[in-house]
């Protein structure tokens, strides 16, 4: 009789103990999913919090008017060297001096392949940005891929929207809505392509 009745104590024991085992780990399992449901909603919290693309839609591009006014001269009338503002000892240049065909960021150095002017089509209210020697900035390789320096032939990929944002210009293409001049590798590159707009530095360009 006693050792059935120690034996039914033991159990008991035994089973009290793994009741409160049971207990302890359902007490971490709870923690941890609390914990998981925390971090998760931080997660969202901060994907949801995230700004949203940058867009050129709905901005008006600048009128010979405007562009004149934000240059300080007559637009078609005067040559202009153009520097990124991500690097102001660099100037939209055409490689191998003039020969082309490639569009690129390079030293300034005031030589005729660094001089460019604008040329406004009243039809499709863009421009063309064309170089000292009359030929065209070109996109016509698209995005990611360098702008040439091609003879002017009216062709849409040699039109661009220009806008006056924060103190400097903007060059969109005219067939590709967002996609704008970008100096390649937020500017330590010297290939000028296009790209998603995003308003950095080497996507805005200044007049001198």
């Amino acid at each position: 009789m006693e050792s059935n009745l120690g034996g039914a104590l033991r159990c008991a024991a035994v089973d009290r103990e793994k009741s409160r085992r049971s207990e302890a780990f359902s007490r971490v399992l709870v923690t941890a999913a609390t914990v998981v449901a925390a971090l998760t909603c931080f997660t969202s919290g901060a994907t949801a919090a995230a700004p949203e693309e940058l867009s050129l839609s709905g901005v008006a591009p600048a009128t010979p008017a405007e562009l004149g006014a934000f240059l300080g001269r007559t637009v078609e009338s005067n040559t202009f060297a153009l520097r990124p503002m991500s690097n102001s000892n660099q100037c939209l240049d055409v490689y191998a001096s003039g020969q082309g065909p490639w569009v690129q960021a390079w030293t300034c150095n005031g030589q005729a392949n660094q001089q460019w002017y604008f040329v406004w089509y009243d039809n499709t209210h863009n421009w063309e940005v064309r170089s000292a020697d009359t030929w065209c900035v070109d996109s016509r390789n698209g995005r990611g891929e360098s702008l040439e320096h091609q003879p002017c032939n009216g062709t849409a990929s040699q039109r661009f929207n220009v806008y006056p944002i924060d103190s400097a210009l903007v060059f969109e293409s005219a067939t590709r809505p967002n996609q704008v001049w970008d100096v390649y590798d937020q500017g330590r590159g010297t290939i000028v392509q296009l790209w998603d707009y995003n308003r950095t530095p080497n996507q805005r360009w200044k007049n001198s």
